[in-house]
């Protein structure tokens, strides 16, 4: 079974100059370790509860959460990131 990947508050761009923006990404399961897959490439894993900040190039970008303890991942989530911009995305299956 596939949960889509939960939508999170946008940050508006702070002040300075940067030229990445941010995906957050939460593991809100109970019990399943995810991998994070980005445009299909791996960004590492979360534990359950936990979270990582990706630094990412203005664009378009695709992020997937895969279960690897015994459970089930979440469906990939299009999102569109602009530089100094957090976006975040959360999988709680």
């Amino acid at each position: 079974m596939m949960i889509s990947c939960k939508k999170e508050d946008l940050v508006a761009p702070g002040s300075g100059s940067c030229t990445t923006g941010t995906l957050h990404c939460v593991n809100t399961s109970l019990h399943t370790v995810q991998r994070i897959l980005i445009n299909n490439t791996n960004y590492g894993s979360l534990d359950p509860g936990g979270s990582m900040d990706i630094e990412l190039a203005p664009g378009n970008w695709t992020v997937e959460f895969v279960g690897l303890s015994g459970g089930s991942g979440c469906s990939p989530s299009s999102f569109n990131i602009t530089a100094c911009q957090t976006v975040g995305r959360s999988c709680s299956y």
